[in-house]
């Protein structure tokens, strides 16, 4: 599979219709055919797919971080409590969106990466499969042109009539179906 992104350690969160609960930790992966959450159990050498989305099912894919908090108590415990004053009180947590066509959404989250750096790793493999970034919902919505009012409409009618592009029959006719 040449076209492989992987990203770890990642957590699926639950969402999905057919699989709503979270599950373990382990390596995201965006393969030719499907995207999912792979887990390989060391211990008794087994390895599986919590959960497996097929890539003709994905209608959009959103990549967001926020700055979460993070315990002070090991650099407390470490460097003592003015040592741990200095210390980096936040980290980059990444949130993963995967929209179906379907309308599911299934939430993934990860530690450690920006979100700037691993949509420059999924970008690649999107584009390649012609997916869209973005909330699915938002990229439904696109912005529509406004909606003439009547009176506007009546003008421009008004205006094709003198200028003969219409006859008095066709403009009553389309002036009725306004008015209606």
């Amino acid at each position: 599979m040449a076209d492989t992104v992987s990203i770890e350690p990642v957590q699926y969160l639950g969402g999905f219709a057919f699989a709503p609960d979270a599950g373990p930790v382990g390596e995201l992966r965006f393969t030719d055919d499907v995207v999912g959450v792979f887990v390989q159990y060391s211990g008794w050498k087994k390895f599986g797919w919590s959960p497996c989305v097929p890539v003709p099912r994905i209608r959009s894919i959103d990549i967001t971080s926020e700055q979460v908090a993070r315990s002070k108590v090991g650099a407390t415990l470490l460097f003592g409590v003015l040592g741990a004053a200095g210390a980096k009180a936040t980290d980059d947590r990444v949130t993963i969106q995967i929209y179906l066509k379907i309308g599911d959404i299934g939430f993934f989250v990860l530690e450690g990466l920006s979100a700037a750096r691993v949509q420059a790793l999924v970008r690649p493999w999107m584009q390649n499969k012609g997916i869209p970034f973005g909330d699915a919902s938002k990229l439904a919505a696109a912005p529509t042109p406004a909606a003439l009012s009547v009176a506007d409409e009546l003008q421009k009618l008004a205006a094709l009539r003198i200028a003969g592009v219409l006859t008095d029959e066709e403009f009553a006719s389309e002036k009725a179906k306004l008015l209606s």
